[in-house]
């Protein structure tokens, strides 16, 4: 019987996590694009407070604050599990200039079609960031 009840907590977590998903480039973009000036009054508030605090924003699942780059980052959906994990959303960079995750200072980024990308030398980690319009970017982080 407890078998039974872990396997199926197991599926449940697994279901929850892929419907939970990543957002779509395209519906970041226009997030972006329509609340524009609200985003940039948050994040110059975030920048002026030195981090993000306990800061919401609809549609977005977490907000932080790099004070060595300025980038204020908006994570807008998760998925996967474990090693298989990927994060994606956008964030705003003050020298509108592309930035790696987090603030991850040891990703050098690489022009890549629209934008820019990183990739682990030794592994299948990658990230992907592509300018939406002044100081805005997208991004997909693979762990």
């Amino acid at each position: 019987m407890r078998k039974k009840l872990c396997s199926a907590a197991v599926c449940c977590l697994m279901l929850f996590l892929t419907a939970c998903g990543l957002a779509s480039q395209a519906s970041v973009a226009a997030l972006v694009e329509r609340d524009v000036q609200a985003l940039e009054a948050l994040a110059g508030e975030i920048a002026l407070a030195g981090a993000a605090g306990d800061a919401e924003y609809p549609g977005v699942d977490r907000i932080s604050y790099d004070s060595r780059t300025g980038q204020v980052q908006f994570e807008c959906g998760v998925s996967g599990f474990a090693s298989q994990t990927s994060y994606n959303g956008f964030y705003y960079s003050p020298g509108d200039v592309p930035l790696s995750f987090g603030g991850t200072g040891d990703m050098t980024l690489a022009p890549s079609g629209a934008g820019w990308c990183w990739e682990e030398t030794e592994g299948d980690n990658w990230y992907y960031t592509e300018r939406l319009r002044s100081g805005w970017y997208y991004y997909e982080m693979h762990f």
